[in-house]
């Protein structure tokens, strides 16, 4: 199906048909809300709330405006940011961190953290590239609102995405020589997408 195809179906009142929408476009909205929010409850509890109110708003939706896929995404990154600027997260974040200060939990490491160990090698980037990547794959924003959060044109955030990205695979390729480089250069793709 076709963009517009689900339009009609959103602009209609065949609630049988929604679900295609639901199903066309969770996937892409769950995993924007739950980079944004970092826990999986939440972030279908959203996803949810996220489907409801773009059903009670559809006809608010303008296809001159912008694409649909794009509507939607506003209306699910506005209701993480809103949870995110909570009470409820706000003081679930404290016992979170009571709790840490407490407790020490061994986790298993992954392949990702022990062999690309991201987070030590983030720190070898321009301040500049890694406040970019942090903004754009940890913070969930988008290029549009990291140029507007750093002042920022556009064109440069695209293009310290692009340089920081570049910069990491030839950290990678100079520290782990275990690996290939098509092997680094995949893991380095599938951690930022």
């Amino acid at each position: 199906m076709d963009q517009n195809e689900y339009i009609s179906i959103l602009k209609s009142d065949d609630h049988t048909s929604y679900g295609k929408v639901y199903d066309a476009y969770s996937g892409a909205l769950y995993g924007v809300i739950l980079r944004m929010v970092r826990d999986e409850s939440v972030a279908s509890e959203l996803l949810q709330d996220a489907f409801l109110k773009i059903w009670i708003n559809r006809e608010r939706y303008d296809p001159g405006k912008g694409r649909l896929y794009t509507w939607m995404n506003r209306i699910a990154k506005n209701l993480a940011l809103n949870y995110l600027d909570s009470k409820a997260f706000k003081n679930q974040s404290k016992i979170q961190e009571i709790d840490k200060s407490v407790f020490t939990v061994v986790e298993p490491r992954g392949l990702l953290v022990d062999t690309l160990d991201m987070k030590s090698k983030l720190m070898l980037l321009k301040d500049k590239h890694r406040n970019v990547l942090d903004l754009a794959y940890f913070q969930g924003y988008t290029q549009q609102e990291i140029s507007d959060e750093l002042s920022m044109p556009l064109g440069s955030v695209k293009s310290c995405i692009k340089i920081a990205i570049r910069d990491l695979r030839k950290i990678y390729f100079e520290k782990i020589e275990v690996y290939s480089k098509a092997t680094i250069s995949f893991l380095i793709t599938i951690f930022f997408m």
